[in-house]
């Protein structure tokens, strides 16, 4: 039994391998479609504004021809720029010989399109800066506490003069990222841009991200400031708590001396009302939950 399968297996086999060398043998129409490469560039020279980027042959062949076309290495068409600079406009057809994969035994029947224009400009080069484009996420109860740090920031660009004056930046591709809730580091590849090479294709980024809490400071002395000479402002009462809401490793690190509530005396000269709110800048990272009590009342003296 085993040997019977084992012929029927090999007999299948053979019969559909002479029935493809008997079907690749014969000739075929069909239409490739290629990309556009110039070469023979003069020194230190880039292309630009290739139009069409790709060209569609139709070819006559036979099929073993065909399908190493279609199924072997990646193939395009080279035009020559003749070492010339500036705009060129170019019959396709005059560079079928030009191709080696374009054998003798394949006959082109017609290009699309049939003239090619593109421009040979001086390569230029320039330093710009690198722009993530993040989408960040966080895990409910994490934030993050840093600033976004990209290594390198910068990169340079290489490209046809035309293209490059018009290029401040290299931005990063699009990256969402979810439920982020430790430190972050991931290397990011630079988006592509047409008729653009980079020195660097990626870069790193990085940022802190911590589990977020509240934390109360008590008994911090408000400071008064700007008192006129022969002025006193006396404030009720003279210390506040503050709630601040932040990383929780950041807000372990804090202490009442980081903190420097103030009210300006002339905030509470010109103020009818009796009380007055002192004023805080707050370290970067964190929120103001609240100041206890959040107005003071104040008396205003003549020495």
């Amino acid at each position: 039994m085993k040997k019977k399968i084992i012929t029927i297996t090999f007999i299948t086999l053979f019969s559909i391998g002479l029935w493809a060398s008997v079907s690749l043998s014969g000739e075929y129409f069909t239409s490739i479609t290629v990309p556009v490469n110039i070469v023979d560039l003069p020194e230190s020279y880039t292309v630009s504004n290739i139009s069409p980027k790709e060209i569609t042959l139709t070819i006559k062949a036979q099929g073993w021809e065909i399908s190493k076309l279609t199924l072997g290495r990646k193939i395009q068409f080279d035009i020559s720029a003749e070492s010339k600079a500036g705009s060129h406009k170019v019959t396709v057809k005059n560079f079928v010989n030009n191709n080696s994969w374009i054998s003798s035994t394949i006959q082109v029947i017609e290009i699309v399109p049939h003239e090619i224009t593109f421009s040979v400009e001086k390569l230029k080069s320039k330093k710009v800066v690198i722009v993530p484009r993040l989408d960040l996420h966080f895990k409910q109860g994490y934030d993050r506490t840093s600033n976004i740090f990209v290594e390198p920031d910068t990169t340079v660009i290489f490209g046809a003069e035309s293209i490059v004056k018009n290029i401040d930046t290299a931005k990063t591709v699009f990256k969402l990222i979810d439920e982020i809730e430790e430190p972050f580091l991931q290397e990011i590849p630079l988006q592509n841009i047409e008729g653009i090479t980079y020195k660097a294709k990626n870069c790193a980024v990085k940022f802190d991200v911590q589990k977020i809490a509240d934390k109360t400071f008590d008994d911090i002395p408000v400071e008064v400031i700007n008192v006129p000479r022969g002025k006193e402002l006396t404030l009720y009462p003279s210390k506040i708590s503050i709630v601040l809401r932040g990383g929780l490793n950041l807000l372990g690190k804090m202490s009442n001396d980081d903190l420097k509530p103030f009210v300006d005396f002339w905030t509470a000269y010109k103020d009818e009302s009796g009380t007055v709110e002192p004023k805080l800048k707050i370290p970067e990272y964190t929120k103001l939950i609240a100041k206890i009590p959040s107005k003071l009342q104040y008396v205003i003296k003549q020495l």
